[in-house]
């Protein structure tokens, strides 16, 4: 993820790669890197959740997910059951008989670790010379197509230099340990080589899928070889439960494993190669395919919900006001911050003006309306701004509810307990450095709630602060029951499961069967309720609010009699 960060046109091609449907990758590692990057470079612009990107400005949602590639097992069954391919085994159980063989297919390439794998076999056979009669190291190292550049030469020369010493260590006028060819070779003969190891050595530094691994456990269908596989090969999070895992920087430990590997009994091998030849044999190349064509596919109809979150239209207020006089229970929810008050007002701490308060107390004082203030603010200020207007108060972004008026106890829905705030402590280090290095930011702490406002930041500067914030977060929390939003202008930490959405649940069923304690009302914990409710805080702007409140007291001052509900 890093990487993108140096790029001069890095938010270019990362927008690029989100005009497409599907963003496959081959390993799970490679998903969150790309999400990672996408977060910290292209910042509040996308919301990165579990296995899709929200792009906020092209208005797509793209799904991101692992892929892993596999290979064609019938054509491997096919090959081997060939007269070419026998008679090609024979040969070779003739040129090595008598020797365990290890086999080592891999291009000549920095990533692929050949040195590091040639260092392990020198050290095996340093530690146990009487080794060097009884192995063959079959190492292939096909020449890529890049042409004899610089690093490619000192790579080959090194390579050819430790094939050099080790054999002429331990050989004998009989035997060479290790048996190099620097070309490529047909597929007949790795299919008959992958037949006959009895170890395939694999030591990537750093690697996607490799086929290679794959192609020899189709191949060990007698023998039930050993892998050794680097743990930096992406095929590693397939095939771990099977082969044994390596660290290629670390050559004395892979000089252990091929050592294990060797001297592995019979049940170990069986087992390990039937966990591997099971994810082979069911995740091939076909599997691979439509797999990803049917994920394709599925992509047109499925419109993300959160793509839907546009604008409203204005509310018809001749009907509005015709459909509130007629009905006999209406709900109302207001938000408050960007809704009754304002950012400038809510960070000067200035009240409701007195004729909102006149109006929404008109409201509230009908029977027949139930009017609901929904808030991330923290309940104590809610009190305070709301005084004693008998309204109904979701606070902290649902930690809190009061189900009645300023006389209603405050309850939390959240179960066992309430949260607790242990978390806090360290992240409140994290807020005040940020708070510090963003003018215009202010950090709000509430009872079991953080947010790092920066409304009044410069607008540029301020989005890469809260992206860079997010990181840090996510780093800091570890396994704290704990989520980050980023939205709105502001970075907020909350209890994990808590959200509007879910508070408002328990709001519906109290409407519905009255006012009740909140211990009967059936949890609103959710596995993840985001921000999708959340977002009540962007409604109408304040002055539309405030006109229309004038005529819903009007027409609330006006109905007379109970009507039929709607």
């Amino acid at each position: 993820a890093e990487i993108y960060h140096t790029l001069p046109h890095r938010k270019t091609i990362l927008r690029g790669v989100l005009g497409a449907n599907l963003i496959g990758f081959q390993i799970y590692d490679y998903v969150r890197h790309f999400m990672t990057a996408c977060a910290s470079v292209l910042g509040t612009d996308v919301n990165v959740e579990s296995t899709y990107i929200l792009d906020a400005q092209q208005r797509t949602a793209v799904t991101v997910d692992a892929f892993p590639v596999g290979i064609d097992c019938a054509h491997f069954q096919s090959l081997l059951a060939t007269r070419e391919l026998k008679d090609k085994v024979i040969e070779l159980q003739r040129r090595f008989d008598g020797k365990k063989i290890v086999l080592g297919i891999d291009r000549m390439d920095y990533i692929k670790g050949i040195p590091h794998k040639l260092l392990a076999i020198d050290k095996f056979l340093s530690a146990h010379p009487t080794w060097a009669g009884k192995i063959q190291l079959v190492q292939i190292a096909t020449p890529i197509m890049r042409g004899d550049t610089a690093r490619y030469v000192k790579l080959r020369n090194k390579v050819h230099k430790l094939v050099g010493q080790i054999n002429g260590r331990f050989s004998t006028l009989a035997h060479a340990p290790i048996h190099y060819l620097d070309q490529p070779i047909s597929p007949c003969d790795v299919a008959a080589l992958c037949f006959l190891a009895d170890v395939m050595m694999i030591t990537s530094l750093r690697e996607g899928m490799n086929a290679n691994a794959f192609e020899y456990v189709a191949c060990q269908q007698r023998n039930r070889g050993v892998l050794i596989l680097s743990e930096f090969a992406g095929s590693a999070q397939t095939l771990g439960s099977g082969a044994i895992l390596v660290n290629p920087f670390n050559t004395d430990a892979m000089a252990l494993a091929l050592y294990e590997a060797l001297h592995m009994p019979e049940a170990d091998r069986e087992e390990r190669h039937h966990n591997m030849n099971e994810y082979v044999q069911r995740f091939t190349l076909q599997y691979w395919s439509d797999d990803f064509s049917t994920e394709l596919m599925t992509q047109e109809d499925a419109d993300h919900e959160l793509l839907s979150l546009e604008l409203p239209e204005p509310l018809p207020r001749s009907e509005l006001l015709d459909s509130f006089a007629k009905s006999s229970r209406r709900l109302i929810l207001l938000g408050l911050l960007g809704t009754l008050i304002n950012y400038s007002d809510f960070k000067e701490m200035h009240p409701l003006s007195d004729k909102l308060w006149g109006d929404l107390l008109t409201l509230a004082s009908d029977p027949g309306n139930c009017v609901v203030v929904i808030t991330g603010r923290e309940r104590g200020l809610v009190s305070q701004w709301l005084g004693d207007l008998p309204v109904w108060v979701v606070a902290e972004n649902g930690v809190f509810v009061r189900l009645g008026g300023p006389s209603t106890e405050w309850a939390c829905p959240l179960e066992p307990v309430e949260p607790n705030n242990d978390w806090k402590a360290s992240i409140k280090p994290v807020l005040k450095y940020f708070e510090e290095r963003t003018p215009g930011s202010i950090t709000e702490s509430q009872e079991h709630t953080l947010t790092w406002h920066y409304r009044d930041s410069d607008e540029d500067f301020g989005e890469i602060q809260a992206s860079d914030l997010q990181l840090h977060l996510k780093e800091v929390l570890g396994n704290q029951p704990v989520e980050v939003f980023l939205d709105s202008k502001m970075v907020q930490l909350r209890p994990y499961g808590v959200s509007k959405g879910a508070a408002l649940e328990a709001v519906l069923e109290a409407c519905t069967l009255g006012p009740r304690d909140l211990a009967s009302v059936p949890s609103t914990r959710r596995e993840r309720t985001d921000d999708t409710t959340a977002r009540l805080e962007r409604e109408s702007n304040t002055s539309s609010l405030h006109e229309l409140s004038e005529d819903l007291a009007t027409a609330a001052a006006a109905a007379e009699a109970p009507l039929t509900q709607e």
